[in-house]
């Protein structure tokens, strides 16, 4: 949806997005509404690979892309067969056996066929962790590493948003530099420096999603347009729910109450959001229990011993959760936000008691100055439920940002021009 494109149009890096592919048609318009177009965008990577003649929404018309071998290229592939969310499934659906498994051979094909001189790419924490692949137990970047192992130097890193604003989206990257272009000690340095943008980052306080990207009722008649336009996200969607998922969300739930209340929380029988609209939310008790307790830890966690008034509201200024998410994960620790954002987040914002709109949840990845709301991306033509997509399958801008000066500052010295002069190539 042209992340990188956007990263490096920032960083100040003379480049030429030559080609590039993005099969879903809300992607696209997306680019096109941002002016994040490659000089050639087609629908499948595999026009890339073959360098087969294709329609090009760029060109529109059928054309072929550009047969030069790319500097660098930068890709995600599904993250769906290696999520941790679904550890109960993969025995019974190994990742290999998951219906979008296919698009990682897809990467290590092109990566081996076109051999660009650097690789950037990113997928779930999960791919870091021990799974079955062909048959045998084996970490998801071990099993990358053997497929590039005879033209690549690879290492990875873990990266999360939370440096750079209050909410989590964790997510690794991984870093492949041809063995004519550096050595091992070239890879491991991008994994480094990308490591300490973002450890210099962290020293900072992070931005607020609240405060730096939601929409305010009251300001500019724009920005309440805005706001109106996206209602339709907070219309309450109706789910049934089973009595065994029930009775294991109400078990979790007095077992968090019962911890709190024998740690001297003192009101943790009241209900500290009975006034709440939760606008957007179906309004179960499942979901009230849920933002109950957890923002009664919450409390607890920043020292509050009584459940007051002011103690709440002081709490509730920078608080959020995610209702979709299994209450366990919910804790303060985690700046209120469980897992990551995703195609199915439902974040609730405390201080403005409703959702987190997609769009600013897609604000709070990159996509907006913080603060700047004029700045916000142009979402036209397209539908909350497509803007929620976006933000499941984009990249957190300031961790790509990080990646790519990794990559940039360890291989600078092996691809002459790779920062002035001529542009340079990537797909």
């Amino acid at each position: 949806m042209g992340s990188h494109a956007r990263v490096l149009q920032e960083t100040g890096v003379d480049f030429k997005e030559a080609s590039s592919a993005e099969p879903k048609a809300h992607a696209k318009l997306f680019q096109i509404n941002n002016g994040l177009m490659a000089q050639h965008h087609y629908d499948d990577l595999r026009v890339l690979l073959e360098g087969s003649s294709a329609y090009c929404a760029s060109c529109h018309k059928i054309c072929q892309p550009p047969p030069e071998r790319p500097d660098l290229f930068l890709a995600g592939f599904s993250c769906q067969p290696f999520s941790s969310m679904r550890k109960k499934h993969m025995k019974a659906t190994p990742p290999n056996k998951h219906a979008k498994f296919d698009a990682l051979p897809l990467v290590v094909e092109y990566c081996m066929k076109r051999q660009p001189r650097l690789a950037v790419l990113e997928n779930t924490k999960g791919f870091g962790c021990e799974m079955e692949i062909d048959g045998r137990r084996v970490v998801g970047c071990e099993w990358l590493r053997e497929q590039l192992s005879s033209v690549y130097f690879m290492s990875w890193v873990s990266l999360d948003l939370r440096a750079w604003v209050n909410v989590r989206r964790p997510r690794l990257w991984i870093f492949l530099v041809h063995k004519d272009t550096g050595t091992q000690a070239t890879a491991d340095a991008a994994s480094s420096f990308a490591v300490e943008i973002q450890a210099h980052r962290s020293k900072s306080s992070p931005e607020s999603l609240q405060r730096d990207y939601m929409l305010h009722p009251g300001t500019p008649d724009w920005e309440r347009e805005a706001l109106a336009g996206q209602a339709g996200s907070l219309e309450p969607r109706r789910r049934k729910t089973s009595s065994a998922v029930q009775a294991s969300w109400q078990k979790q739930t007095d077992k968090i109450r019962a911890e709190w209340k024998a740690k001297g929380m003192q009101g943790s029988e009241s209900n500290p959001l009975a006034a709440a609209s939760l606008r957007g939310l179906t309004g179960t008790e499942r979901e009230r229990e849920v933002l109950e307790v957890f923002l009664m830890q919450a409390c607890f966690a920043q020292g509050c011993s009584l459940l007051d008034d002011a103690s709440v509201q002081a709490v509730k200024a920078e608080l959020v959760a995610d209702v979709s998410q299994n209450l366990s994960w919910l804790r303060p620790e985690h700046g209120g936000v469980a897992g990551v954002f995703c195609t199915e987040s439902r974040v609730y914002s405390f201080g403005h008691d409703r959702l987190v709109l997609p769009q600013e949840q897609l604000a709070a990845m990159g996509w907006q100055v913080p603060g700047q709301p004029s700045t916000r991306p142009n979402c036209s033509g397209l539908s909350s439920t497509e803007i929620q997509d976006l933000v499941g399958e984009c990249q957190a801008l300031p961790c790509l940002a990080a990646a790519i000066w990794g990559m940039l500052l360890s291989a600078s010295t092996k691809v002459p021009g790779l920062w002035a002069g001529p542009s340079r190539s990537c797909s």
